[in-house]
């Protein structure tokens, strides 16, 4: 019951045809050999799938095989497998071939050209009476996977007017008219997104967050603009303004001169719906030390190197007294 692109053994391909046959055609002998190929063995590239997974942040997932077939130790969330298309996204190649329509697998030693499609129905118009339903104007990318423990589930990526969504449906079956669950929910959760969320630049780079007065800075000097290191875009509600949220400014604590232009003092945050989005904040010019403070900043080395040359010599003295008075205890014994 596994899916196959009809590779055999013995057949010699290149990894971006193996590639095109694990996103395409589901292939799970494809998935084996690029595993054996990376790691070794299947197992061991599951241990990697583990070990990433957890660098991303991911929380309720265990990998036993590449392929996804079923295992009492292979599972995932929804929450992880966004989590990790958001991490495929960022890879070009992915990117690319997640978004593929067709591919031709060139002929090998072993068998002649195949054709493949996709199985993301999202992405291609079909004017068949059911397959018409799915089509999405605004998917750019996706990954089908079914087994009988597992149903139809379909990880996608949409992208309008620049503003990117990620959608996962799990263990959805088959609706009336023999429509496909999965293509249908995702249709409307990708619909319910670009209608009710918007994609807001709240921030722009270089634009002042606070302004502080700087310790020990000279008169001329001291009054330091604190600018965003970059901008700061957020995924907002549409019917709320942006105006409404408040950031928090976190400085670094006991900020003095002298203060370099470009150096980072702190960090503004926006938490919204419990994501986080924020720059660092850097100095807009030098902040130059005021004669003053230079001086008694002077003074107090003067004072503890003095202090410390005390007490090495007073301990010193003491020593040398206490080692005499033990050589002469000694030499009466």
């Amino acid at each position: 019951g596994s899916s196959t692109a009809g590779i055999d053994e013995g057949d010699v391909l290149t990894v971006r045809d193996c590639l095109y046959a694990l996103m395409l055609a589901s292939a799970n002998e494809s998935a084996n050999a690029l595993a054996c190929h990376v790691s070794g063995s299947r197992e061991a590239f599951a241990e990697l799938m583990n070990q990433t997974a957890e660098s991303l942040g991911c929380t309720g997932s265990h990998f036993a095989n590449p392929s996804g077939l079923n295992d009492e130790n292979h599972y995932t969330t929804a929450s992880d497998l966004a989590i990790i298309m958001q991490y495929c996204m960022k890879n070009s190649t992915f990117r690319s071939l997640a978004g593929l329509k067709s591919c031709i697998l060139p002929s090998t030693n072993k068998s002649s050209e195949r054709v493949f499609t996709t199985t993301n129905d999202l992405l291609t118009y079909d004017n068949r009476e059911v397959a018409s339903n799915y089509y999405y104007p605004y998917a750019i990318a996706g990954k089908t996977g079914y087994t009988t423990a597992a149903k139809n589930c379909l990880v996608s990526v949409s992208n309008k007017d620049d503003f990117e969504l990620i959608c996962v449906v799990l263990s959805v079956g088959i609706y009336p008219n023999n429509l496909s669950g999965k293509f249908i929910e995702t249709k409307k959760l990708f619909d319910y997104g670009y209608s009710n969320y918007m994609i807001k630049k709240l921030r722009e780079k270089d634009a002042i967050a606070t302004s502080i007065d700087v310790t020990g800075g000279t008169k001329e000097t001291k009054n330091l603009d604190l600018l965003l290191s970059n901008d700061i875009t957020a995924v907002i509600p549409q019917n709320v303004s942006d105006e409404s949220y408040e950031p928090e400014i976190k400085l670094e604590d006991n900020i003095s001169a002298p203060i370099y232009q470009g150096q980072i003092l702190g960090k503004i945050v926006y938490n919204i719906d419990g994501i986080e989005y924020s720059a660092d904040l850097k100095a807009a010019h030098n902040v130059d030390i005021s004669s003053f403070f230079k001086l008694a900043i002077q003074t107090v080395l003067v004072i503890l190197i003095l202090y410390f040359l005390y007490l090495l010599l007073f301990d010193d003295s003491k020593n040398k007294k206490y080692r005499k008075k033990f050589k002469k205890n000694s030499y009466k014994m």
